[in-house]
């Protein structure tokens, strides 16, 4: 059942949120998946190219 809420919070997410709000929502709920998972994988998971969650991290930094 979590999992299922989850899954359906992640697609409202992708839908309704921008990319830069994604990402955010990722660092919030899971800070340790940035270190831990590849740029590729996170940026498939978002729902980004790799080019721009570059852009968007380069950014968030600031």
């Amino acid at each position: 059942q979590n999992n299922t809420i989850a899954a359906q919070k992640r697609m409202q997410n992708a839908i309704s949120l921008t990319g830069e709000e994604r990402f955010q929502e990722l660092i919030n709920d899971y800070p340790h998946f940035i270190q831990r998972f590849p740029q590729n994988l996170i940026a498939s998971y978002l729902g980004l190219t790799p080019e721009t969650l570059s852009r968007i991290r380069k950014n968030s930094s600031r």
